[in-house]
């Protein structure tokens, strides 16, 4: 993996690019301390994830804060790089379970399996000096440690199941359709036994519906961001903060560069367009330029095709940014490129943060037909859908795109704001009613 490079040496007025650093700045920084009584509500997170790179738990967290919560947060630190926090206000712990160099599905499950246990003994210690405990569990790798909680101590714990993904489709892809068939059916029985369901997407909410029964209250909440990380630039300035043209059609890919996402496919459809422009010179309207924001897997493949096509004229790759730096090329590009492979009924129904964070920096998005994601784009005329990710095709809709460009003035419906009184009022009623 690439380090991650430095945020641009930006020209503009420092009052223009001055970032919100969150709600966290609302609080006193980490310190050592001694331990006083709690004596406000507690929730206690559990993330099987880093939460340094998780912006949804990151919002909620600080949702939390503000509305005078105590929020204690496990999070598995998978790459061993971050340390704890902790203030009169919250606690951030992470840990550090089994590692090795190279990926391990068998080792990952291990680790999954210990990580509740861990996430079981520290919400106990934190019950212990609370009383009553409110527990957050992200996803169904976080099950167990909240499920043991609520087993041994029903009284005093409630629980809120946030499902960011469809369960059994994951593991289907991930083991095979048995193990996918009996995780699905250990989630419909235990997921009954939980106080308030939450779904990031209307599919994700209808699956949790139908296993949970319709007595259970189960909420929607997007994952938009927030408006604290969105730039106050336009989209001029952004181009001009990054040394970007101002005369060019920008079309941009921000994330990890997946084996799931069609770049590899516009390489090709570059490598064409280069061969097309000889013969039909007029063929854009404007310059046309691809810049490629993150890493991952396919980075040194994408590296290595560009220099061999000498493709260098259409395409930049950028690697791995600060967020807000990531969040200044969404601002200045004309067409946000999301488009995956689809690999199963997960791939089919995701929506991708990348997708909220392009709509709200005022990008129009492309997407792929089909999925849950294209069915958003075209109830919000948010942005582009696409049949096939055949090369020729795309190709095609990508001039057509750039002769029918029009602008997207719908990004604040799409920001953590507009939906924060609800998540809170998840809490706060669920903490007054039982509690």
């Amino acid at each position: 993996m690439r380090k991650v490079k430095e945020s641009p040496n930006f020209s503009l007025p420092i009052e223009q690019l001055k970032w919100s650093h969150g709600i966290l700045n609302h609080f006193k920084q980490p310190q050592k301390r001694k331990k006083t009584a709690i004596k406000k509500p507690a929730v206690f997170i559990i993330l099987a994830s880093p939460f340094a790179i998780d912006p949804r738990v990151k919002q909620e967290f600080g949702s939390l804060l503000k509305k005078g919560f105590y929020v204690k947060l496990l999070s598995w630190d998978r790459d061993g790089n971050n340390s704890d926090e902790r203030t009169d206000n919250y606690h951030i712990k992470y840990v550090k379970l089994l590692r090795s160099k190279t990926f391990s599905k068998i080792l990952f499950l291990l680790s999954a399996l210990l990580f509740q246990f861990v996430a079981f003994f520290e919400g106990l210690k934190l019950l212990q000096q609370v009383g009553k405990l409110l527990v957050h569990a992200n996803d169904f790798n976080t099950f167990l440690g909240a499920l043991l909680l609520k087993f041994f101590f029903p009284r005093k714990i409630k629980v809120i199941y946030d499902s960011h993904e469809l369960t059994p489709a994951v593991y289907s892809e991930w083991y095979g359709p048995v193990v996918g068939s009996i995780i699905g059916k250990f989630e419909k029985k235990i997921v009954k036994r939980f106080d308030a369901l939450i779904g990031v997407s209307p599919p994700i909410v209808s699956h949790l519906k139908a296993i949970a029964g319709r007595e259970k209250n189960v909420y929607l909440i997007w994952n938009y961001p927030s408006q604290v990380v969105i730039p106050s630039l336009t989209k001029p300035q952004a181009r001009q903060a990054l040394g970007l043209p101002q005369d060019a059609f920008l079309l941009t890919y921000v994330g990890t560069l997946r084996t799931d996402v069609a770049l590899l496919e516009l390489i090709d459809v570059l490598s064409a367009l280069k061969q097309q422009l000889r013969h039909e010179p007029t063929l854009f309207s404007k310059k046309f330029k691809v810049i490629i924001v993150g890493d991952g897997p396919l980075y040194d493949e994408l590296v290595h095709r560009i220099s061999e096509w000498k493709l260098e004229e259409f395409i930049t790759i950028v690697g791995r940014v600060p967020r807000k730096t990531s969040l200044i090329y969404l601002r200045a590009s004309d067409l946000s490129y999301i488009l995956f492979k689809i690999k199963g009924m997960n791939t089919k129904i995701g929506m991708p943060w990348k997708l909220f964070e392009s709509l709200v920096c005022g990008t129009k998005v492309l997407v792929l037909e089909k999925t849950y994601a294209a069915t958003f784009v075209k109830n919000h005329t948010a942005g582009y859908t696409i049949k096939t990710l055949d090369p020729p095709f795309l190709a095609k809709k990508l001039i057509s795109i750039m002769q029918s460009q029009t602008e997207f003035n719908n990004s604040f419906d799409f920001l953590w704001e507009q939906q924060e009184t609800l998540f809170i009022k998840i809490y706060s009623e669920l903490y007054q009613k039982f509690f």
